[in-house]
């Protein structure tokens, strides 16, 4: 019989298998790449299209958002409707997606199908009609949206944050307004498109159940005369005030809190190391702001830190949501516990269970191949390649608690630490 008071033996796997891409199309376009993820396992293929085109590009606020919004609505000689019923008969659907640096689109369609769909999506992206309409009614939308968004704490606080770190005239650091909908025009979203959306600044990932007949159909759709890539917009942060900024609702039941570290711009090896100091930080369920603030104290039903990373910035994020009457006290102990990681060192069964925890998650975020290309589209990204996997296990297996330790000291400066409030303080 089993003795349930007894833990099951845990091991940890010192190599995680994740699949290597294939190059495809590489001769097609200069700027222009592709790689490709097969498995047979489903009859399905998602096909992302990926450009320097994010919000890090704009000259004008939501005109990064608007292009890629209005970009997937139809080519040149078709109008939406009949474009939105066409991938509908086929079982398919497009996504568009901007993040911070990148934008695109993705498609989903059975691969049976894929031959009966590709040359229309390449028409949308290479020949799209833009209707105006379209900007007009998404004016309306945003406009409404950005209203409403204005009135969550959460959201609040969290632009009000990306402000403190990158200044007001830092596209990723101006506080988006209702108004700013009617202050970009139809022409600068046309005129962003045109630089931006072009086979040269572009990346392709296709991954599922793919094959040649498939990747030859994509080739003979896409049409290599391109320009050359435009050249890569750069914008430093201004930096970012020590203070906690307060942005107040009086009707708030409850306080979002943002909080976050410049971390300056450490190596790839040191961003490794600092991921799992993050992890015991705020990274998952058992970390230790998880357990003080959460779990000890009840001052919220969840907090957590990220690292996150754009072209020119790494910076920790700490997020949570707490009862207005405890907001001082959690920020207290957001600070205690950076503190403690600073000036004690880590247990070593606290470690291991992080170790455990990383582990895992990694294997579970490789579990097929459709989640292999989302991985490897983020390393693309920074510039890494799959083989960043096997130096993830490895620094995971190597970290140490006085490298722990070493770490933040290092880079968890208070000094530099920014917290923003919506709500009450």
């Amino acid at each position: 019989m089993i003795n349930r008071n007894i833990a099951p033996q845990t091991i940890i796997p010192n190599k995680v298998e994740f699949l290597q891409p294939e190059e495809l199309l590489s001769s097609l376009s200069e700027g222009f790449k592709m790689y490709g993820f097969y498995s047979p396992n489903a009859p399905v293929v998602k096909l992302d299209f990926i450009f320097n085109a994010g919000v890090e590009y704009q000259t004008k606020p939501l005109q990064a958002v608007f292009a890629n919004s209005l970009i997937k609505e139809a080519p040149i000689g078709k109008n939406p409707d009949e474009v939105a019923e066409f991938f509908d008969f086929y079982g398919s659907y497009i996504e568009a997606f901007a993040g911070i640096d990148t934008a695109g689109l993705r498609l989903y369609v059975p691969s049976k199908h894929f031959v009966d769909v590709i040359h229309l999506l390449i028409e949308i992206i290479l020949n799209p009609l833009l209707p105006v309409q379209e900007f007009e009614l998404m004016q309306k939308k945003y406009f409404q949206s950005i209203q409403n968004n204005l009135k969550k704490t959460k959201y609040v606080a969290m632009r009000g944050l990306n402000l403190e770190f990158f200044g007001e005239s830092h596209p990723l650091g101006y506080m988006v307004e209702p108004n700013d909908v009617n202050n970009v025009n139809y022409d600068d979203v046309v005129d962003f498109v045109r630089k931006y959306y072009k086979l040269d600044n572009c990346t392709a990932l296709i991954s599922g159940d793919y094959n040649p007949d498939m990747v030859n159909s994509l080739r003979d759709a896409l049409d290599s005369k391109q320009t050359k890539r435009q050249n890569q917009v750069i914008i430093n942060p201004s930096g970012f005030s020590k203070n906690i900024k307060v942005y107040n609702f009086d009707d708030a039941v409850q306080s979002s809190i943002y909080g976050g570290i410049d971390l300056g711009n450490p190596s790839d090896e040191d961003r490794l190391y600092l991921n799992v100091l993050n992890t015991v930080f705020g990274g998952y369920f058992g970390s230790r702001l998880m357990k003080n603030i959460r779990e000890d104290k009840g001052y919220t039903y969840g907090i957590g830190s990220f690292i996150s990373e754009t072209n020119n910035s790494t910076l920790l994020k700490i997020v949570s949501d707490v009862g207005v009457d405890v907001t001082n006290q959690a920020i207290a102990e957001i600070y205690k516990e950076i503190d403690l990681l600073k000036t004690e060192i880590i247990s070593d069964e606290e470690l291991n269970l992080v170790k455990n925890y990383m582990i895992g998650d990694l294997i579970s975020s490789l579990d097929g191949v459709i989640p292999n290309a989302m991985v490897f589209e983020k390393l693309l990204a920074r510039g890494r390649t799959m083989n960043y996997i096997d130096a993830q296990v490895e620094a995971i297996m190597s970290i140490t608690p006085e490298i722990v330790l070493e770490y933040a000291q290092k880079f968890f400066n208070t000094e530099k630490m920014c917290i923003v409030v919506a709500g009450k303080n």
